[in-house]
């Protein structure tokens, strides 16, 4: 299981652990203050394991370098749960740009043969996060909004709405030629409001021919839009 900051507290990595699962999560310092504590203590004395590998193409490389321990306690309770810590830094081998750099915890054992592995999907939530929910929040599909209006099911059957349209959009640019094109015209939420702008004023009588009308050479003063229509 993969998640943010919020998710990597003792409570909810024991209910993952005891229902059979493993976890890997961001572990932040201000939020494991104690659990810090110790690795910057191993830090000190060199107890913490450093590793580097280089990946990507030739004109894209990456230089990924690791800092890893095991069997840290997660928090000062007596009996805290002990984890595995990694923390990754990503630098671009031809860029001068800001680094990537994060931390997670898990329960997996982590060596020089599978850091990379473990980083990389802690890095994968983030990526799932940024191109679908941040999607769905900032590009015209307004989940952003709360759908907080009826007496029990409103909200959720609104959200689902949301993500089947999320699902036809998504499968239309890959089988529907035109709306690929279209797409390729606009940015996603200026497409969409083109859409709603056209619909409004003028009837279409198939999806077909809005998008036919969508993808028209927008520069020809003989366009006759009634055969759109």
């Amino acid at each position: 299981m993969l998640g943010d900051d919020l998710y990597s507290h003792e409570p909810f990595c024991k209910e993952v652990l005891d229902n059979g699962h493993s976890f890997i999560f961001v572990a932040k310092e201000e939020s494991h203050k104690i659990m810090y504590k110790h690795i910057n203590f191993l830090k000190g004395i060199n107890k913490i394991e450093e590793h580097e590998t280089i990946k990507g193409k030739a004109n894209e490389q990456e230089i990924w370098r690791y800092k890893f321990v095991e069997s840290v306690p997660i928090n000062g309770n007596k009996d805290a749960l002990k984890v595995n810590w990694v923390e990754v830094e990503v630098l671009d081998k031809k860029k001068d740009g800001k680094p990537y750099k994060g931390a997670f915890i898990t329960d997996i054992k982590i060596t020089k043969k599978n850091v990379y592995e473990i980083a990389l999907a802690g890095r994968t939530r983030w990526k799932r996060e940024n191109e679908n929910n941040n999607t769905l929040k900032t590009k015209g599909y307004h989940v952003e909004h709360n759908f907080g209006h009826g007496k029990e099911h409103l909200s959720g059957f609104l959200f689902t709405l949301n993500v089947l349209s999320f699902l036809i959009h998504t499968v239309l640019e890959f089988l529907d030629e035109n709306y690929a094109k279209a797409r390729e015209q606009s940015p996603r939420k200026e497409f969409f409001r083109e859409i709603n702008v056209l619909t409004k004023h003028l009837y279409f009588d198939s999806w077909d021919t809005l998008m036919l009308f969508m993808i028209r050479d927008r520069d020809s003063p003989k366009i006759d839009a009634s055969k759109f229509i």
